[in-house]
């Protein structure tokens, strides 16, 4: 999984619902890890202007990386993840572009949690360092 991450990536983990075709009826359900990168979040719509009538909103834009569905546990055993077959795949594709808006706001909030930790730590690094200099 590893492979496919980078630091504007963001995994989801969500639920599909298979449904039967002909009848319309739901008859299970797959567990998908959705890895996405937001590669336009959008803008809000802006007034008019003397030399603009104005821009309508344009909403996020995001584009799936990489998708692994839960491979059927044995009794007792922990869940784990495999590639997703590909008709699977077309499913979550369609699920992300359904709710880009959705997972635009979950990657916003952990590049908050991101940058919250990366401050953390450089706050955390500048404290060592001005201990080590007092001790030499």
């Amino acid at each position: 999984m590893t492979a496919y991450r980078s630091r504007d990536c963001f995994d989801h983990e969500t639920t599909l619902s298979l449904y039967r075709f002909q009848e319309g009826n739901e008859v299970g359900d797959i567990d998908v890890k959705i890895t996405f990168e937001v590669t336009n979040w959008g803008r809000p719509a802006t007034g008019p202007s003397y030399s603009s009538g104005g821009e309508p909103a344009e909403g996020p834009e995001v584009d799936m990386v990489h998708v692994l569905m839960q491979n059927a546990p044995m009794s007792g055993s922990k869940p784990s993840y495999i590639e997703a077959w590909d008709w699977v795949h077309e499913m979550a594709g369609q699920w992300v572009d359904d709710h880009a808006d959705e997972l635009a706001a979950v990657a916003s909030l952990e590049m908050e949690g991101r940058s919250d930790a990366a401050a953390d730590a450089r706050h955390e690094r500048d404290r060592e360092d001005h201990l080590a200099e007092q001790g030499k």
